[in-house]
């Protein structure tokens, strides 16, 4: 049994010694003030779990990083989440003559992704109440901004002449984004 906070088996024991001590006031006449002896219940179990492991477990899909920090390897066109954590995304250049999408979503985090530095890449970005910094040095806290290297169009698709490209949308609301060429 895997007691965590917020699991099915923790509720499912947090309910019963809830239910056990109504049964107890109401049949016993022992006064027990229920409301303050649940919370401080909660709190002191939230405590002991951060505390000693276990932390707050979500599951989430394969290039989402939910309240953690983690570095997570991009090989292939995707969509990537960065919720109330930490990420590094490091991309891989993607293969003579393809196309790589990817789009990157930040909420209330910080994320990095690392691009090649020899690779063609295209970033759209979008940003509320969060910061976008782009290789070129310039950064959008509210609205658009658009970076491209000297190869990739800065709108669009694949000009016929480039051997591969990266193209890049991230969306940002209470984050901080940087995209760096290594």
């Amino acid at each position: 049994m895997h007691i965590g906070l917020f699991t099915r088996d923790f509720w499912g024991v947090f309910l019963v010694v809830v239910g056990l001590l109504a049964l107890l006031k109401t049949y016993v006449d022992i006064q027990i003030p229920l409301f303050r002896l649940a919370v401080g219940v909660l709190l002191m179990w939230t405590g002991v779990v951060l505390l000693f492991g276990g932390g707050f477990r979500v599951d989430a899909p394969p290039g989402t990083v939910i309240m953690e920090t983690r570095a997570v390897e991009v090989s292939d066109s995707g969509e990537h989440s960065t919720v109330f954590g930490s990420s590094v995304f490091r991309v891989a250049e993607p293969a003579e003559g393809q196309v790589h999408l990817l789009k990157f979503d930040s909420v209330f985090s910080s994320t990095e992704i690392r691009v090649p530095r020899e690779a063609e890449v295209q970033v759209k970005a979008s940003s509320v109440f969060a910061t976008v910094r782009t290789p070129d040095g310039e950064s959008v806290s509210f609205g658009e901004h658009t970076y491209a290297t000297a190869g990739a169009p800065r709108r669009g698709v694949k000009p016929d002449n480039a051997d591969s490209l990266i193209i890049i949308e991230i969306n940002a609301v209470f984050s901080s984004v940087t995209v760096v060429r290594e």
